[in-house]
């Protein structure tokens, strides 16, 4: 086991019953959901996405993108001109922006905030190298990164199966309580911001993630990614809607 941690709690049981889902994510921060998207539509912005990627030499030439083999050779981070200028490709594709604006999350996020919803602008495409663990995303508030109001969810969903070993996403829940932004400071990983140890007590949730899945969270609720420890051979790439 890369780390240790406990199971998210999945919501489904509660999608008809939009009070309880309110209820969990002002108790939690966070409501987790087993195959929200269609896996068909996730497997098509995949596709879009790991194309780009190989396009670029971020993928091994002459495979399936969609195995999303790395090469290793051309690790970078955000800062790098490398890393920019590649990610700026995947940030172009139409299809990436869309599904921020899917029905299925729209109506999901109307249930749980019980008001009209507006989509963030802000994408964001979390890419990441195997075997990078110095530059796993440090643990912090989307709120550093996003502004404007606390009233702002994250919706994090992985373009693949995503287990484990693959660097899923990881929350504490109910630190979206303290109600503020805590200190950050500097921090290898993307986001470049992690906030203070004592702010993350709490055991961690995550789950070994599958297409179609979605996590939801407010945007004070600390979280993190796990490190990627995978080998090149095994499909990669995980992204955010």
């Amino acid at each position: 086991m890369a780390e240790e941690w406990q199971e998210l709690r999945v919501s489904n049981d509660a999608l008809d019953d939009p009070p309880e889902l309110r209820a969990r994510m002002d108790t939690e921060g966070y409501v987790f959901l087993k195959s929200l998207f269609n896996p068909d539509d996730m497997l098509s912005l995949r596709r879009a996405m790991t194309e780009k990627l190989q396009q670029h030499g971020w993928l091994q030439a002459g495979t399936d993108p969609m195995d999303g083999i790395a090469v290793i050779e051309a690790q970078c981070t955000e800062g790098d001109i490398g890393y920019t200028d590649v990610y700026h490709e995947v940030y172009k594709l139409q299809a990436f922006h869309e599904s921020g604006h899917w029905p299925v999350i729209m109506d999901t996020m109307e249930k749980i905030i019980d008001a009209p919803v507006l989509s963030h602008p802000m994408k964001i495409a979390r890419i990441w190298f195997p075997q990078y663990t110095d530059h796993t995303t440090p643990a912090h508030q989307d709120f550093v990164h996003f502004q404007g109001t606390f009233d702002t969810y994250t919706c994090w969903a992985p373009v693949g199966d995503c287990p484990e070993e693959l660097g899923g996403l990881a929350v504490v829940s109910g630190t979206h309580k303290v109600g503020k932004v805590v200190d950050h400071h500097f921090s290898l990983g993307a986001g470049s911001l992690v906030v203070d140890e004592k702010v993350q007590e709490g055991p961690w949730r995550s789950t070994n993630y599958e297409i179609g899945d979605a996590l939801l969270f407010h945007s004070l609720t600390v979280h993190k990614a796990l490190p990627n420890v995978t080998a090149p051979s095994i499909p990669t790439p995980a992204g955010r809607p």
